[in-house]
């Protein structure tokens, strides 16, 4: 009798544990949720067919008159998600590829000083694929776009604080006809 009280007290106290502590955690937040939804969507690119680097002297950066559509996209520190102040921005850059089907595109993604060389390469490439995921999404077609991760190489705005880091932390158009 002794050995089978034992026997329960142990189940008791194991389901006792289990219902406690194992379903403990921290629980997400909706941006949490949100920026690995958008971390999951800018790696995983079955649908669209990234091809290998095109011939890099044909790109250029837009003229004068279209400076006013292809401006930089800006993000977040240690972020890749497209904020809604930028996406009216990529709209236009949609509208203007779908009506000049000849021109494709390079995206080149930046990254501020902060972190390693590696890191700053894949959050930088991770920055343009967003970019591109996005334009994909708004009609243009995958196989006129392009990327490139600069990391931190090409600072934008030279300093070693905030006000130089947020111009840096972008993605950049180049166009090739």
């Amino acid at each position: 009798m002794k050995k089978a009280n034992s026997v329960v007290t142990c189940l008791v106290l194991g389901i006792f544990a289990v219902t406690c502590f194992g379903c403990a955690g921290r629980k997400k937040s909706s941006r949490d949720d949100m920026l690995a939804a958008e971390r999951d969507a800018a790696l995983s690119f079955e649908d669209i067919a990234l091809s290998e680097l095109p011939d890099m002297s044909r790109f250029k950066e837009p003229s004068p008159a279209l400076k006013g559509i292809f401006k930089d996209i800006y993000f977040q520190y240690d972020s890749s998600v497209i904020q809604e102040e930028h996406r009216n921005t990529l709209e236009k850059i949609a509208s203007w590829m779908k009506s000049h089907p000849r021109t494709s595109i390079l995206v080149e993604g930046h990254c501020d000083e902060r972190g390693s060389n590696e890191y700053n390469l894949a959050l930088g490439e991770q920055r343009a694929l967003s970019v591109r995921r996005y334009l994909v999404t708004l009609g243009v077609s995958s196989n006129r776009m392009h990327t490139l991760s600069y990391g931190e190489e090409k600072p934008a705005v030279s300093g070693h604080n905030e006000e130089a880091w947020k111009f840096n932390r972008r993605a950049s158009f180049l166009l090739a006809e």
